[in-house]
Order: structure tokens, then C-alpha cells, then sequence
């Protein structure tokens, strides 16, 4: 009989195992070391079990079971029960992968963030070293134009003073006589004042010869028209300025009261520029080359163009006027009318505007606005007087420019020839525009006003 605990081999006839001491056969007694202890009472079935023959004995399985090897390989699984073990591993593996690339796209994410805010740092270092360098640059332009001015005044007036002095010298001649005799005494006292008065005189004449020569270029300048422009009068009215849906910088515009004054027909066209530069008062704009309408035979009737805003005003004093204000520049662009652009709700019947070649075009190429003024959209941008602000707050209701000190940027309006669909707003009434007033470009011109 095999021991159910220890599974030792005992013969039939012996109630408990030879090896361990288990009961085997009912009612047997179980020896402990307190000696023979009952074994607990079992329950008969009623269905009486055949007893299995029994197993011969071999060598094999006589004795203890053979120990189990620690190294042996485990038994093998179901298939079902391991390819559901292989998908388990394979989901956590895709799990940690997928955390893993989480945790690195986080990590990138922290240093791209890191890499913004320091180039949005270094940006705006280099914008306020721009800006510092800006005004640094405009303040030495301003000093050196300024210097240059008062130099070519002093050596105007001092030219004029030469001049005047030898026009006079030849009528004092006459005046001087080889040396006469001394006369009477009565006469002596007379004498004395006729050279008080012919002295007199001659000072005065020096006087009057040099306030004449200062001021008579004037007003030959201005009475003569020396550039040929052509003027239109705009009559006085008043409006709002600006619009209520364009950009910002255009929205809740004053109401201003604008008085009569002229302005000319056209952009000054090279040809006019050409005669201040020929009579000396107006510097050469430089630019020979591309865009740029100077020194080109065949664009004689076109704007002139690559010239900065101290040589716009330049030549406006020489015709006897000045730069437009920004608010005489939108009445007159409007024309008594009401269109989006100067003279027309269609661009192209009063603007050229789609670069339709090298180079701007002709003056009176399209259709005039209400009060007869060409090109006020497009052709060239055009300068006016007023430094730009961001808005209309403070602006003077009398039409005269912002009182703004210390102006980085001048207003240009108007538009240009070279444009596009995608900026058909530069062309509007309304809009407005700033460049640094030192700037040159194809796209600017200006037109003057008395």
C-alpha cells in the first residue's frame, strides 16, 4: 500500500506508513511522539469504491519521490494562455514606448518654448539698439543738415554783401576830387554837412542793395513760377478725417476746418525738379540707376521719385510754398466727392497702381478727382508736412500739422505704381503711411501747395 502523505510503499497489512507514520486504514490509530492518537472518523459513502490493483513495486518507485530539479525548464503552457502572455508584454512594451516618446516630445517642447522666449529676448534687444541707433543716426542728420544750411546761408549772404559792395563802389568814385584849396570859413560848416549827407546816403544805398538782393530771388520766385507748376485751386469746407471702418490708426479722426489754398495740379515731375537743381537750390537726388526717375531722358513728365523729405521742402520753398499738411492732403484728395479712392470707386480709372512697367508712369495718365488733381492715388506716395502719430488725438482742428517734437517718421499718402491686388487698401483717401524722413525710394514723390 502506498502512504497517501509520503508516498512510501508499506505492506497491506500494516495500518500505518513505515516511514512517516500516517493512518492507513480506517479507525487506525496516528502515532505522534504523545504517543497513539485517533485518527479522525470518516465518512462512508454509500457507493462502494472498487479498490485499484495494486502497482507492483519496481525500483523506481520504491521510496521518496525523486526531488525536483531547480534547473529543469518549467512546463509548457497552453497556447491560448501564451500568446495571451505575449500580446500582455507586447501592449506594456508599446505603453513604455509611447510614454517614453511623451516624456521626450515634453522635454522638446520645454526646450523649443526655452529657444522662443530667449530669440523673442533677443529680438527685442536688437529692436531697442535699432531704435537708439535710429535716433542717434537722425539726430546727426539733423545736426549735419542744419550745420550745412547755416553755412550756405552765410556764404549766400556773404557773396550777396561782396557783390552789392562792388556795385557800389564805381558810384562813389565821381565823388572824390583831387585836393583843392581850403575854403572860406563860412563855407567850412557847409560843406561839413553836404559829406555828412552824401555819407549818409551811401549807407543806406549799401543797405537797400543787400535787403534787395536777400529778398528780391523771393519774389521773383514766387511771382514768376520759375518750375512751371500748375495750380488748382481747393476751396475752404470742413470735415471729419479719417474713416469709422478703415485701420486703426485711422478711426475717430477730429472734425477740421480747412481754409482756401492752391495746390499743384500734378506731382513734381523731374522736369520741374530739374530747374531748381539747375538754378542751384535744390540738391541732385543721386539715384541714377532702376526705379528711380532721375537722370532718365524719357521720364521727364514722370513724378520724380527717390528724393527724402528735407529735399521735398527744399523744393517747395524754392516755388514759393511748402509740403501739404496730412489734413489739406485728404480734403484735397477727396475732391467735394465721396469714393474710396481720389476721384473714383474703380482703382483703375484714376490710379496706376499694377507696376505696369520699370517705372512710374507719366503724370495725367488717368482720370482727375473733383477739384482736378491728378495721381492723388497711386503713382507715387507722396510727403506730407505732418510727423506721424498713431492716431488722430491732438491733431489741430485749424488743418495745420500735429505739433509733434522730436519726429522719427513723416506721413506719406497716397499709394504707389508699384502695388497689388493684396494692397489696394494703400490706395484709399483715408490711409495712411510712415517712413523714416531721411528715406529714398521709387515709390515716393511729393506735391506742393501755397
Amino acid at each position: 500500500m502506498r502512504c497517501p502523505k509520503c508516498h512510501n510503499e508499506t505492506r497491506d497489512e500494516h495500518p500505518y506508513c513505515d516511514q512517516c507514520g500516517q493512518p492507513l486504514q480506517p479507525g487506525a490509530m496516528k502515532a505522534t511522539r504523545f504517543g497513539s492518537v485517533p485518527d479522525a472518523p470518516r465518512v462512508e459513502t454509500p457507493t462502494r469504491i472498487a479498490k485499484p490493483p495494486p502497482v507492483p513495486a519496481t525500483p523506481a518507485t520504491i521510496g521518496p519521490p525523486p526531488a525536483t530539479d531547480p534547473w529543469a525548464a518549467p512546463p509548457a503552457e497552453p497556447p491560448d494562455i501564451a500568446a495571451d502572455r505575449r500580446q500582455a508584454d507586447e501592449a506594456r512594451r508599446h505603453a513604455e514606448d509611447a510614454r517614453r516618446q511623451a516624456e521626450e516630445i515634453r522635454r522638446q517642447a520645454a526646450e523649443t518654448q526655452q529657444e522662443r522666449e530667449a530669440l523673442d529676448r533677443q529680438r527685442a534687444a536688437l529692436e531697442r539698439q535699432r531704435e537708439t541707433l535710429e535716433r542717434e543716426r537722425l539726430e546727426a542728420v539733423r545736426r549735419r543738415v542744419a550745420e550745412e544750411t547755416r553755412q550756405q546761408e552765410a556764404e549766400s549772404e556773404l557773396e550777396r554783401m561782396r557783390a552789392a559792395t562792388s556795385a557800389a563802389t564805381p558810384a562813389a568814385t565821381p565823388a572824390v576830387s583831387p585836393p583843392s584849396p581850403p575854403p572860406p570859413r563860412k563855407s567850412r560848416r557847409a560843406l561839413g554837412l553836404v559829406g555828412l549827407f552824401l555819407g549818409g546816403g551811401f549807407v543806406l544805398l549799401i543797405l537797400l542793395i543787400v535787403v534787395a538782393a536777400f529778398l528780391l530771388p523771393r519774389l521773383l520766385n514766387r511771382g514768376s513760377n520759375p518750375a512751371g507748376i500748375e495750380w488748382v485751386g481747393v476751396p475752404a469746407g470742413s470735415f471729419r478725417i479719417g474713416s469709422t471702418d478703415g485701420d486703426a490708426d485711422e478711426l475717430d479722426g477730429p472734425r477740421v476746418e480747412i481754409a482756401e489754398f492752391e495746390m499743384s495740379e500734378t506731382e513734381v515731375t523731374v522736369a520741374q525738379y530739374q530747374a531748381c537743381r539747375d538754378a542751384g537750390a535744390c540738391p541732385d537726388p543721386g539715384h541714377t540707376k532702376g526705379y528711380c526717375n532721375w537722370h532718365h531722358a524719357d521720364r521727364a513728365d514722370h513724378p520724380v521719385n527717390c528724393v527724402n523729405w528735407d529735399e521735398a521742402r527744399t523744393f517747395a520753398a524754392w516755388v514759393g510754398g511748402r509740403l501739404p499738411t496730412e489734413a489739406e492732403w485728404e480734403w484735397a484728395a477727396r475732391g467735394g466727392e465721396d469714393h474710396i479712392y481720389a476721384g473714383s470707386g474703380d482703382l483703375d480709372e484714376v490710379a496706376c497702381w499694377k507696376r505696369e512697367g520699370e517705372s512710374s508712369c507719366s503724370s495725367r495718365s488717368r482720370r482727375a478727382n473733383g477739384y482736378g488733381l491728378y495721381d492723388m492715388s497711386g503713382n507715387v506716395w507722396e510727403w506730407v508736412e505732418d510727423c506721424y502719430v498713431s492716431s488722430y488725438s491732438g491733431l489741430p482742428s485749424d488743418g495745420s500739422a500735429s505739433p509733434v517734437t522730436g519726429c522719427e517718421a513723416r506721413v506719406r499718402r497716397g499709394g504707389c505704381w508699384w502695388g497689388s491686388a493684396k494692397k489696394s487698401g494703400y490706395f484709399r483717401v483715408t490711409n495712411r503711411y510712415w517712413v523714416a524722413p531721411e528715406e529714398r525710394s521709387h515709390g515716393i514723390g511729393f506735391r506742393v501747395v501755397r
